[in-house]
């Protein structure tokens, strides 16, 4: 589907139809885009309400990813704007199931919400345009300089960040694999801060209920 623009403009053709023939019947150009991001939504699977709320989170963004990089574009729109309320309430709705039941207060719970869906459809969505970059070579391609050994020896955490670019673009199977191993990266990286979040507001709360329930001595 490419950027929004190039959906739009792919789309007609997609259909064999003039983007004015489009607009007529169906709606304006963001009618028609919400349309294909409801659609898209509803593809990828739930897990099971009853996971403990890193796992269940950790699982529903993995499907959202294999879902999403099949629509280039998707991502991007739901970063930005969101599906529909009607497309998207009931995943919003076991998402802030999961995160109240976990301990989070309403206001962090939804935040941490709009937290994790929107960093992994920012990483889906440079996934995205960096494949659509690096179609023609069938690699990742990046700025010249980088995985090249570095003259200077006092730069030796650029020198180890170097070798080790240059052992992935050396390993095609590594490399293929680069981006779904970010965004498992990036995302537990983000839930486990969450947690540690969470673990301390919860033992914060609890020494001061501790605290209320002594009473004056």
């Amino acid at each position: 589907m490419g950027s929004s623009r190039g959906r739009c403009a792919s789309s007609p053709g997609a259909i064999d139809a003039y983007p004015s023939v489009i607009y007529h019947h169906v709606g304006d150009r963001d009618t028609i885009m919400t349309a294909v991001v409801d659609r898209v939504t509803a593809m990828y699977e739930l897990p099971p309400a009853d996971l403990e709320w890193r796992v269940w989170w950790r699982q529903f963004l993995t499907n959202l990813r294999l879902v999403f990089t099949r629509y280039p574009g998707v991502a991007r729109r739901v970063a930005l704007n969101g599906p529909s309320t009607e497309a998207g309430g009931p995943t919003v709705d076991r998402a802030m199931r999961t995160l109240l039941h976990a301990g989070f207060e309403q206001d962090e719970a939804a935040m941490v919400c709009r937290l994790l869906v929107s960093q992994a459809c920012l990483f889906i969505s440079l996934e995205d345009d960096q494949r659509q970059a690096n179609r023609a070579k069938g690699q990742i391609k990046i700025s010249g300089g980088w995985g090249e050994p570095i003259a200077d020896p006092d730069l030796t955490g650029l020198a180890t960040l170097n070798e080790s670019v240059h052992e992935r673009l050396a390993d095609p199977e590594t490399n293929r694999d680069y981006f779904a191993e970010l965004f498992d990266y990036a995302i537990n990286r983000v839930i486990d801060g969450i947690a540690v979040q969470l673990a301390a507001a919860v033992g914060t709360a609890g020494g001061a209920t501790q605290g209320r329930s002594r009473g004056p001595a």
